[in-house]
């Protein structure tokens, strides 16, 4: 869910287009992202990330998918509003750092837009309903891309399923997570030592309370618990009020207690917890 390494290099998403005034928080007139036929709409004019452009210039919402609803993108732009709600400390970070976020059809829609080969960025995505770009591993801009339309594996390319509501929202939060895990303090959090020190403590709180410890770490939650970036960016979904959208939600918020006090403390107070309640967690200041 979070890079799309390799396929991410494309200059697809500069925008080019005159302002446009505004009023109130809407959608402005369609840009074409990049010169490529994908039309996306500017929503701008809000208070807070990411809606909080005056202008298809410097916009950092836009709706690239096909609905016409009144709502078109409501799913994830509220789902991202909410965390500059939460700690609007956060929401300045998205700002300074110019996140952009784009709702976009499905992958083959982003295949166009990034200049890829449609089929290669079905396969890749396969089973991810979102990901992110980042400056500082090369991409054009920092930005977080999520899908209302996802490859369908059952099916086969070109064949897409419908994304749900509630994933639309989660990934927002989650993607917003690697963001926030790479540009609070310029180095990621979740490489950081005491975030490496927490991490085995967790582990072995689960492996000796979690009776489904063993298949939960080794096959369903892999994904996750055995990757501190995507644990991080999960959790952070989970700080900022997704508790339960994923199966591997729950399980994380019972057993990987100190990684998640660890993000809590940078997601709510920007700093590291003081202390952790709970004996098992050994942090290691940096």
């Amino acid at each position: 869910m979070s890079m799309l390494g390799a396929l991410a290099v494309a200059a697809g998403f500069s925008m080019f287009a005159a302002p446009s005034a505004y009023a109130v928080e809407g959608y402005i007139t369609a840009i074409n992202l990049g010169g490529t036929g994908v039309m996306c709409e500017p929503r701008v004019g809000g208070s807070i990330w990411p809606v909080n452009g005056t202008n298809a210039g410097n916009a950092r919402f836009f709706y690239c998918g096909t609905s016409t609803a009144a709502n078109r993108g409501s799913n994830v732009y509220n789902s991202a509003k909410g965390i500059s709600s939460l700690e609007s400390a956060v929401g300045t970070l998205m700002t300074n750092k110019n996140v952009k976020v784009y709702v976009m059809d499905s992958p083959l829609q982003y295949a166009t837009a990034s200049g890829n080969n449609p089929q290669t960025v079905w396969n890749a995505q396969v089973n991810n309903p979102a990901l992110s770009l980042f400056t500082a591993d090369g991409d054009p801009e920092n930005a977080i891309i999520v899908y209302e339309n996802v490859a369908n594996p059952a099916a086969g390319y070109p064949n897409v399923m419908t994304n749900s509501s509630t994933l639309q929202a989660h990934d927002t939060k989650h993607e917003a997570g690697h963001h926030f895990d790479l540009h609070m303090t310029g180095t990621r959090l979740s490489n950081s030592t005491t975030y490496k020190n927490l991490y085995p403590d967790d582990v072995a709180y689960s492996a000796a309370n979690n009776p489904n410890h063993a298949t939960q770490y080794n096959t369903t939650f892999k994904y996750w618990w055995q990757n501190r970036a995507e644990l991080f960016a999960e959790e952070f979904a989970i700080v900022f009020g997704s508790a339960s959208a994923r199966p591997v939600d729950v399980p994380t918020s019972t057993y990987f207690i100190c990684t998640k006090a660890f993000v809590f403390g940078w997601g709510r107070n920007q700093a590291a917890p003081s202390s952790y309640a709970e004996p098992h967690c050994t942090p290691n200041t940096p």
